[in-house]
């Protein structure tokens, strides 16, 4: 399979789970990702979704190859748990795509190149989680809220 072609799988219930991405590593799909942001000027191709959908997950779960299988079982078990309406709050309150963040604990600037709301049984609010394109590093890393800090809207990093 091609690198930049991974298949999409239609079975999981929200669609954006790629089983042409099962058993890349993290940092694969950190770099690939990036290349895309980095040369798309924003037009970014509907796989990078996946990717991170993806990247978010192997964060949360500690998993440092991606596991399709994983991916649709608990976004298919955390869907019984997120209130629509929560997420769409979520959503609304979320710092943009394009937004340039400071990574706490680091000495980086990076943007946002998507957010994902994900949720759990144990916090029945759910959370934005970013992937942040980080031109020092270059690659695209997935973060929680908590680790970073606006630091403008322009998506320009200096």
């Amino acid at each position: 399979m091609k690198l930049d072609a991974p298949r999409k799988d239609a079975g999981s219930g929200d669609g954006h789970v790629a089983a042409g991405l099962n058993g890349w590593s993290r940092l694969r799909m950190q770099q690939k990702l990036f290349v895309w942001w980095h040369s798309s000027g924003g037009d970014l191709p509907p796989l990078a979704v996946c990717m991170a959908e993806a990247l978010v997950l192997m964060r949360r779960t500690g998993l440092e190859r991606y596991n399709w299988r994983t991916h649709r079982m608990l976004s298919s078990c955390e869907a019984r748990f997120i209130d629509e309406v929560e997420v769409s709050r979520t959503m609304r309150l979320a710092d943009p795509p394009g937004t340039l963040v400071e990574i706490l604990g680091e000495d980086r600037q990076g943007v946002v190149t998507h957010v994902v709301i994900a949720g759990s049984r144990q916090d029945p609010c759910p959370a934005p989680w970013y992937v942040v394109a980080c031109p020092a590093l270059r690659a695209c890393r997935a973060h929680g809220a908590d680790e970073l800090e606006r630091a403008g809207v322009s998506g320009v990093v200096p």
